[in-house]
């Protein structure tokens, strides 16, 4: 069996990909990005360099993608069959439809700032968190650290609050050694001077120590990835045991046994709001006995702590 890699969803119907390894499958109001090349269902691991060049490749191909309007990123290593392309997007819709709405009209950038730590001290000594320091006679090794760390917190709450001026959203990723800054900004493309305008400010603060790095515009794959996983028949049994429901419920059956069900057993209530949405996704499709894949979405700040999965 060979399958191929999902790369995104486009709001919308359109025939001719922007490059010829991909593929456009539309399907209920949108269209599919697949990687034209095909992709065995059992992948033997690439190496660094392999998945690195995989990677670049594949977020251009995003970023090409980016001429038809919002775009949807999934997942690394989401892969399927063309012929589930329409399950897919139908079981999928409410999920696509709100993240369409969200992202329209929308670009990400990635921001790190970053200093030359040799010139800190000559070029901050007078600021609040140094100045006191050289008052004094004597100045330890971690009063200086201390101080400098303070200095570089503010710093970034500086740049953060500009940031958050002339941005929608504002994604905070962990910082490295001698790194102020690291954010993804989520934008109005209609709004990106104002963002050239606030790194220039910033870059005068101290031009020749700080080096700004700016990446994009691209989609806003850091704050909303989608992960699609499969929703077995037994999955399908045990959502609709789990809601008291028989198969081929009414979306107001559903929405009732979802209520009485959060009442009764509030902790529980992730397991309920799942079941309901993969009983709602099987209505969609109007099916019990046969697996699809339902998505959820991830951002940079929670995929730190999930691993990829890959949907075969």
């Amino acid at each position: 069996m060979t399958c191929s890699e999902i790369i995104a969803v486009l709001p919308g119907t359109f025939i001719s990909p922007p490059h010829a390894q991909l593929q456009f499958v539309p399907a209920h109001g949108y269209t599919a990005v697949l990687a034209k090349h095909p992709r065995r269902a059992i992948k033997l691991p690439l190496s660094r360099k392999a998945a690195l060049q995989s990677a670049a490749q594949r977020q251009r191909w995003l970023e090409q993608c980016m001429a038809f309007g919002t775009v949807l990123p999934f997942q690394m290593n989401a892969i399927l069959d063309q012929a589930d392309v329409p399950a897919l997007i139908a079981a999928n819709r409410p999920l696509f439809g709100t993240l369409a709405n969200r992202f329209a009209g929308k670009v990400q950038f990635q921001v790190t700032i970053s200093w030359d730590p040799q010139g800190v001290l000559g070029k901050f000594r007078n600021s609040p968190e140094l100045s006191g320091l050289f008052a004094t006679n004597s100045i330890t090794p971690d009063q200086l650290s201390h101080s400098i760390k303070r200095l570089a917190k503010r710093l970034g709450r500086q740049f953060l609050h500009a940031f958050e001026d002339v941005a929608t959203e504002v994604l905070q990723l962990p910082i490295t050694e001698n790194m102020l800054a690291n954010t993804v900004l989520l934008m109005d493309h209609n709004r990106l001077r104002e963002l050239d305008q606030a790194l220039e400010a910033i870059d005068v603060i101290w031009t020749e120590g700080f080096h700004i790095k700016q990446i994009g515009p691209a989609p806003a794959a850091s704050f909303a990835t989608i992960a699609p996983h499969t929703i077995t028949k037994r999955d399908i049994d045990s959502a609709l045991q789990t809601l008291g429901l028989r198969p081929h419920a009414t979306p107001q059956a559903v929405a009732k046994a979802r209520r009485v069900a959060l009442l009764q057993s509030p902790s529980a209530a992730a397991q309920i709001k799942r079941s309901a949405e993969i009983v709602n996704a099987s209505m969609r499709l109007d099916t019990t006995n046969h697996a699809f894949f339902l998505c959820t979405t991830i951002s940079d700040d929670q995929a730190s702590s999930l691993t990829h999965r890959e949907v075969a």
